[in-house]
């Protein structure tokens, strides 16, 4: 499915801020077409008027979100931040342990492996 973003203030890096349309296909941006755009039947249209634009924030250093922790090390603390962390603009985060025993720092170190590829909020990005 396409999705058009139109109306908005079109804030990205070394481009000059406008009022451009953008064009969503399958999760990606594939165009800012400036002026009048065409929708085909069937695209979703969001109307963003007086909203700033913006491309998504990752999170390169975060512990945890909405009383979920990397520590619980559970897929469902992950997902849940996953969650919380794309409501917020951020489209994938780093997920950050703490200075723990070796055995709790595995087990986190594996449920962030087990979630990594989960389509569901933001994207759970691992080093290595």
């Amino acid at each position: 499915m396409r999705t058009w973003i139109t109306n908005g203030l079109v804030v990205n890096p070394g481009m000059e801020s406008l009022h451009a349309q953008i064009l969503v296909e399958e999760d990606r941006i594939t165009d800012l077409p400036i002026g009048d755009f065409q929708a085909a039947p069937g695209d979703q249209i969001i109307d963003a008027s007086g909203m700033i634009v913006i491309p998504g924030m990752i999170d390169i250093h975060i512990h945890g979100a909405n009383n979920f922790d990397t520590m619980d090390a559970t897929a469902e603390a992950l997902q849940n931040m996953a969650l919380f962390n794309v409501r917020c603009g951020v489209t994938s985060f780093l997920p950050t342990t703490v200075a723990a025993s070796q055995e709790d720092t595995i087990k986190a170190i594996e449920a962030v492996r087990d979630v990594k590829h989960s389509k569901s909020g933001a994207q759970v990005l691992v080093i290595g």
